[in-house]
């Protein structure tokens, strides 16, 4: 448990939505969906994909509007406020999908941040190096997300965790009184993910925090309260401890009481009956600086059916675009029906 400033408002409520709704034609996202985030607290919003937690954030953001409900932040009906003046509230968010300025460098990206919540936000003439009181914030919010030493390095250059990290700095520069991070830690490497729960961890005592994410262990780890979303509808609010033994989120996450309500007969292993369809060996990818797949081996036979499990994030379909050619592999080999594709575009 971490240690926690007071909050402004003991006991008070920083978020209150109430019976928000929002359809795509027939499709249902957001049935009825009712939540309080206290001040001080990191909630979670867990859910299988689908579930809706993207577009509640983007609700809660003005990005997408709601067919109905409310959305009151603080004391301020926000449910129409446009993004801007959500963000200047105090509502901030990092996106699923990094969002930065790939071609200015780290300390250029947080700056124009932080110039944007000062009194020299429109002075678009002036020499940005004199502003000591904006330089000296953007300094201190790469110190506090641990990326002052790549302040002059391009953002399109950095690894894709620290990608995440100037992501937070930026959103950080906006002056929140609540963070909307959504999944954090996806597609990150488990030193990354343990870096960037830790700052989590950090921030969690001087903000509210609403937190989407799929590692359910360091959600349950971090977490006061965990909201379960499941086809647009909650199902369950609670402790973690209370979440986790839900019957509801147990079989949302694993099927009926966790079990496979017709469970067939497991095959048997004949791979030594089968001519080999698709070898990999040691094959390792990833996006620029950021590696995601290591030395991965894979031995599909012909008309064989191979599984490919793990949760969000740990390289599924990178490796499909690998094997696809949308991707090329920093070292190994890929062999397809004897020829070797390593290499060769999707067409081929």
């Amino acid at each position: 448990q971490r240690q926690r400033a007071a909050p402004m408002d003991e006991g008070g409520t920083m978020l209150v939505v109430r019976g928000l709704r929002k359809s795509f034609g027939s499709l249902v996202v957001a049935d009825d969906i009712s939540l309080e985030l206290h001040r001080g607290e990191l909630h979670s919003l867990i859910g299988p994909n689908g579930a809706g937690k993207t577009t509640f954030f983007n609700m809660l953001t003005g990005l997408v509007p709601c067919d109905g409900g409310e959305i009151h932040f603080g004391e301020r009906d926000i449910t129409r406020l446009p993004v801007h003046r959500r963000i200047t509230v105090g509502l901030a968010r990092s996106f699923q999908i990094v969002s930065i300025f790939r071609d200015l460098t780290v300390f250029e990206t947080v700056r124009i941040a932080a110039q944007a919540r000062s009194p020299y936000r429109a002075s678009i003439w002036r020499n940005a190096y004199e502003l000591a009181e904006v330089n000296a914030k953007a300094w201190a919010l790469l110190e506090t997300v641990g990326i002052a030493g790549r302040a002059s390095e391009i953002g399109s250059n950095l690894a894709h965790g620290e990608q995440r990290l100037l992501e937070i700095a930026v959103s950080l520069a906006t002056e929140p009184t609540m963070l909307l991070l959504d999944e954090p830690l996806a597609g990150l490497a488990d030193s990354d993910r343990e870096r960037i729960a830790r700052l989590i961890k950090s921030l969690a005592v001087k903000h509210s925090i609403l937190l989407i994410e799929h590692d359910i262990d360091r959600v349950l780890a971090l977490s006061d309260r965990i909201t379960v979303l499941h086809q647009g509808r909650i199902i369950a609010v609670g402790t973690p401890r209370e979440v986790a033994g839900h019957p509801e989120v147990v079989a949302a996450y694993l099927g009926r009481h966790g079990e496979a309500s017709a469970a067939p007969p497991i095959a048997t292993d004949r791979r030594e009956e089968r001519k080999p369809l698709l070898k990999l060996q040691r094959v390792t990818a990833g996006y620029g600086a950021s590696l995601i797949l290591h030395d991965v081996d894979l031995h599909v036979g012909e008309g064989e059916v191979v599984a490919l499990l793990g949760r969000n994030g740990v390289g599924k379909t990178t490796l499909l675009r690998t094997i696809m050619g949308v991707l090329k592999p920093v070292s190994g080999q890929l062999v397809f029906a004897g020829t070797d594709i390593n290499g060769a575009n999707p067409d081929r």
